[in-house]
């Protein structure tokens, strides 16, 4: 399992990378941990899924997780991006899209990176999000 994110201040951006097997108690504690994290306030954010497995995941898991991100991160001016580009994954991410209940805009799924980059305005990515 990987869920890991760095948090860039300057350009207002952090970036999540997600790899191999997630569980529903690694997203739970990525939310809290993303959210106390005081590096991450007002950061537009980006979220990569790369050759994810989410088989574990339920509707009701899908819909707890949203409700819980909710409940602990007070609405703010930041903008998420999440890139699923695998049918299923787009899927599920999208069910915690509107779960979630961000306002209008705030919070969309692609299925592409660049289509993400756009959306947020990034003329750039991180060089190390190649890696």
């Amino acid at each position: 399992m990987s869920l890991e994110y760095r948090s860039d201040r300057a350009s207002g951006l952090t970036v999540t990378v997600a790899e191999g097997r997630i569980t529903v108690d690694d997203v739970r504690r990525y939310i809290e941990d993303i959210v106390a994290d005081p590096t991450t306030n007002d950061c537009d954010e980006l979220v990569v899924l790369r050759d994810v497995d989410l088989k574990e995941f339920s509707g009701h898991d899908v819909r707890n997780l949203a409700q819980h991100a909710s409940k602990i991160s007070p609405e703010q001016a930041f903008r998420t991006a999440i890139v699923a580009p695998c049918d299923a994954d787009f899927g599920l991410l999208r069910m915690f899209e509107v779960f979630r209940n961000r306002p209008e805009g705030k919070l969309v799924v692609f299925r592409d990176l660049g289509s993400a980059q756009a959306w947020l305005g990034l003329e750039k990515l991180p060089d190390w999000l190649d890696e």
